[in-house]
């Protein structure tokens, strides 16, 4: 997957804004966030489960991927290991826990998307968000078969209930769907804390290729606002390429353009 593309090089080619945050009810912040540009890898956890087991379920999630070389086989091989872990850790504690999952591997114009769950990872190209990932729950299973509009999903009271989660039983079944990539694309993880909360027509008017880092907090306080019931975290990538042709050009001494 990572082919002749440098560490170095990855580091140079992204722009990576990075927050979580508890939220307005939530006690404790059971999502994990993972950045790792120098292998052209980030995903976010979000975890659940009783006796504060959440936020351990989603470390163990952050961890396994942390320590491979990104490849369709690597995720499935970490995410495979992190399931059998949570397993073992409920069974001792004697109660259900998990962790969702969304993530992104990029190498040069290629990459995948992955995920278990209701985390989210969408993509902004010519000034259009397309989700490149679908709700593992059941309010989407109602969506597909054309009971819900996306308006009734969005206010469904049911619409916690996932159906796909990374730890909830022996064997996992993870989605991954390749993706090519262009030098001026822009990519949002979310947890469901700000995907619940925040419409996609809002994180488009908020998502800006120039600036990740105001994007993020924007976001961020977007879902607050909206009620924050939820843990809220996101990281935005962006393609320093791209935000290096939009520059203006710059006149050469002599007044010709450069």
């Amino acid at each position: 997957m990572t082919g002749s593309v440098t560490k170095s090089t990855q580091i140079d080619r992204f722009e990576t804004a990075s927050r979580t945050h508890v939220g307005i009810v939530r006690e404790t912040n059971e999502d994990r966030v993972l950045a790792q540009p120098q292998s052209g890898l980030w995903a976010i956890a979000d975890g659940m489960g009783g006796h504060s087991l959440g936020d351990r379920a989603a470390a163990l999630v952050v961890s396994a991927l942390s320590a491979i070389e990104p490849s369709d086989q690597g995720v499935r091989e970490a995410l495979e290991s992190a399931n059998a872990s949570i397993r073992a850790m409920g069974r001792k504690a004697e109660v259900t826990c998990g962790s969702t999952v969304a993530g992104l591997c990029i190498s040069q114009a290629s990459g995948f998307v992955f995920w278990v769950g209701d985390s989210r990872v969408y993509r902004l190209r010519d000034d259009r968000l397309t989700r490149l990932t679908r709700d593992h729950s059941f309010v989407q299973e109602l969506r597909d078969a054309g009971v819900l509009t996306d308006v009734q999903a969005r206010a469904d009271p049911r619409s916690n209930i996932i159906t796909r989660a990374v730890g909830i039983a022996d064997m996992i079944a993870v989605d991954i769907t390749p993706i090519d990539v262009r030098s001026d694309d822009l990519y949002l993880i979310c947890s469901d804390g700000l995907s619940d909360l925040v419409d996609d027509a809002t994180i488009l008017s908020l998502l800006d290729r120039r600036q990740p880092e105001d994007s993020a907090d924007k976001l961020v306080r977007a879902a607050l606002a909206a009620g924050g019931a939820d843990n809220i975290s996101l990281t935005i990538i962006a393609d320093r390429a791209s935000m290096k042709q939009a520059d203006p050009e710059v006149p050469s001494p002599d007044g010709a353009g450069t």
